[in-house]
């Protein structure tokens, strides 16, 4: 489910323009790389970085509910930021 709720995120900001937003929510969420490295790299400063990581964060969290919904579920905000801070965390050891 996560992996299309990604998918579908992406694809929505390409076809937005937005394409470089999606760049550092996954090099910072998902690779784990500090904002200041992936800024040097991008041009930006690291609270252009966090700003794009947060912008993708609540597509996700719209797409989110969107997919829980079609699915019968009625995902209750808990549910939904739980769901969202373990893709933000990562897996628990």
């Amino acid at each position: 489910m996560l992996e299309a709720v990604y998918a579908t995120t992406a694809a929505a900001l390409r076809a937005a323009g937005r394409e470089r937003q999606w760049d550092v929510f996954r090099e910072h969420i998902i690779k784990g790389r500090p904002y200041a490295a992936i800024g040097a790299e991008m041009g930006m400063i690291p609270q252009q970085c966090a700003d794009a990581t947060r912008a993708v964060s609540g597509i996700l969290r719209t797409e989110l509910v969107k997919v829980l919904t079609e699915d019968g579920v009625a995902p209750d905000e808990q549910a939904v930021e739980d769901i969202i801070r373990g893709v933000i965390d990562g897996p628990a050891d």
